[in-house]
C-alpha cells in the first residue's frame, strides 16, 4: 500500500494520513468561547474554533445554545456530532432529525496547534 503524506494545509479533501492510515479524533475537550480541543489518536492535539471556521444555521444552533454545545460526541469514524441537530428532508417530503458532524479531516485542517 503506498501512504501519502499531505503537507498542505489547504487540501480539504484530501484525507489525512499517517502510519497507513486516517487520523481520529478520539477525544474531545469543549472550552467556553466556542473552542473544541480535539485530540487526535496520533497524540497531536488542535484547537477548533467554531465560530471562525463555520457559518451555517446548524452551528449557529450549536454555539447559542450551551447545552448542545456540551452535547457533541465522538463517532466511530472520529468525527465529532451533535445527535437531531440538523435536518434532512426526506424523498416523500417529510422532515427527519439528523446528526451533525464534523469530519476529523475538517477538524484537522480548519484547527491550529495547542499550544
Amino acid at each position: 500500500m503506498r501512504v501519502m503524506k499531505v503537507m498542505s494545509d489547504k487540501c480539504y479533501n484530501t484525507p489525512v494520513l499517517f502510519s497507513n492510515r486516517f487520523k481520529k479524533i478520539v477525544k474531545i475537550d469543549l472550552v467556553e468561547n466556542n473552542q473544541i480541543v480535539c485530540h487526535f489518536d496520533n497524540d497531536e492535539l488542535r484547537v477548533l474554533d467554531l465560530s471562525a471556521t463555520i457559518k451555517d444555521r446548524y452551528v449557529e444552533k450549536i454555539l447559542n445554545n450551551k447545552d448542545v454545545f456540551y452535547s457533541a460526541k465522538i463517532g466511530e469514524f472520529g468525527e465529532i456530532y451533535w445527535a437531531d441537530i440538523a435536518e434532512i428532508i426526506n424523498l416523500d417530503g417529510s422532515v427527519q432529525s439528523c446528526e451533525y458532524d464534523i469530519s476529523p479531516e475538517f477538524a484537522y485542517f480548519n484547527s491550529k496547534p495547542f499550544n
